[in-house]
C-alpha cells in the first residue's frame, strides 16, 4: 500500500520546529504535480489547485516533529542539546534519535541529567571519541536531531510511532492527492 510506505518514510525524516526542510523536500514532489506549489523563507509548502467553479479547500497538516537543536559538542565527543517542542524529560531518558549534520545522518542515544529546578542536560552518545572526530564528521552546532522513529503494526488495525499525529496528516495530504488525480483520469 503506496500510503502505508509513504507514512514509514516521512516518520524517519528528521523535521524539528523550525527546520522541516526534509520532510518539505520529500513532499514537494507529490504536490507539485499536483498543482503550484512553492516553499516559503519559513520552510512551508504552499500548494494551489486552480478549478474554476469549484470551492475553495484549505486542507493543512505540520511537517514538524518535537526534537533538538545542537547546543555544544563536548570534548568527550559527547554531544549537548536543547529541546524543541512539547518533550518530557522523563520520556526521553536513553531514547534512540538520529542526527542530522552536512554530512549526513547518525544514529545515537539521548538522556538527561539535572534538575528540573536548576536546569536540565540532555546529552547524546553517537561514538564519537572526541570534539574533534564529531567535527571531522561533519557535526555543527545547530544541527538537528529527532526521535528515531519507525511505524510499527499492533493488533486490531493500530499503528504506532514518535510524532504520528504530524506525519501521519502529511501522509492523508499525499493520499488525498493521489485519489483526486486519479479522479480526473
Amino acid at each position: 500500500m503506496k500510503e502505508w510506505e509513504s507514512l514509514k518514510e516521512l516518520v524517519s525524516l528528521v523535521g524539528t520546529p523550525g527546520d522541516e526542510e526534509e520532510v518539505a523536500n520529500f513532499l514537494f514532489p507529490v504536490f507539485s504535480s499536483f498543482g503550484e506549489c512553492r516553499k516559503t523563507v519559513t520552510g512551508d509548502l504552499w500548494c494551489v489547485r486552480r478549478n474554476p467553479g469549484a470551492p475553495r479547500v484549505v486542507v493543512t497538516a505540520h511537517m514538524d516533529a518535537p526534537g533538538f537543536i545542537l547546543k555544544r559538542i563536548l570534548p568527550n565527543g559527547q554531544l549537548e542539546f536543547i529541546p524543541l517542542g512539547g518533550i518530557s524529560p522523563e520520556r526521553v531518558s536513553l531514547c534512540s534519535v538520529k542526527l542530522r549534520t552536512s554530512q549526513g545522518h547518525w544514529q545515537g542515544v539521548l538522556s538527561w541529567n539535572g534538575e528540573r529546578e536548576a536546569g536540565l542536560r540532555f546529552v547524546g552518545e553517537f561514538g564519537f571519541s572526541s570534539k574533534e572526530e564529531a567535527e571531522k564528521r561533519g557535526v555543527q552546532l545547530g544541527d538537528r536531531a529527532a526521535f528515531l522513529g519507525e511505524v510499527k503494526e499492533l493488533a486490531n488495525g493500530y499503528v504506532m510511532a514518535p510524532h504520528l499525529d504530524n506525519r501521519l496528516g502529511c501522509a492523508l495530504l499525499l493520499a488525498l492527492c493521489e485519489d483526486l488525480r486519479e479522479e480526473e483520469l
